[in-house]
């Protein structure tokens, strides 16, 4: 299982949270405007953006 989430779920603190507590997958968006509070001292690191590239599995509904 993967979890997507729009920005409105990703830069929710409390629901990120539970997807780390649930060890859930999860991919989600952040407005570009979205900051953060970093620890005094701690190096910031800047990435390149990437597409997703990964290819998302469906599965066929179980049946009882």
């Amino acid at each position: 299982m993967l979890v997507l989430a729009d920005s409105l779920y990703g830069e929710s603190g409390d629901v990120i949270r539970e997807l780390s507590r649930l060890k859930l997958p999860f991919i989600v968006a952040i407005c570009s405007n979205h900051s953060v509070l970093v620890a005094l001292l701690q190096k910031v690191r800047y990435n390149r953006w990437l597409a997703y590239t990964q290819a998302l599995s469906r599965r066929p509904p179980e049946t009882c």
